[in-house]
């Protein structure tokens, strides 16, 4: 079997959803997700969004069904949201 760029560029999508998969199961709430992503602004030397902005973001994505975020309380003080990643549908694009 010769292996082409047709059977390299869907692998190559897998690899990158499974990694996006990874960080969203590791990351489980907005605040989690703020704090990585401020972290990786400044690894890069960029200013970053305040967290309100982020939130606003991650309720975007979860509009658009690809985010399902649901409102948990914290034991300690305050509501966080906890975050899943919608899945595609075995068989399609």
């Amino acid at each position: 079997m010769i292996v082409s760029e047709e059977h390299i560029r869907p692998a190559r999508e897998k690899i990158e959803q499974d990694r996006v998969e990874e960080v969203i199961k590791t990351l489980a709430t907005t605040s989690a997700v703020y704090n990585m992503y401020k972290q990786l602004c400044s690894m890069v030397e960029t200013d970053y969004l305040t967290h309100r902005r982020i939130t606003n973001l991650i309720a975007e994505l979860d509009m658009l069904s690809i985010l399902h975020t649901i409102a948990v309380s914290n034991e300690r003080c305050c509501w966080t949201k906890e975050i899943t990643l919608f899945r595609k549908a075995q068989g399609h694009a």
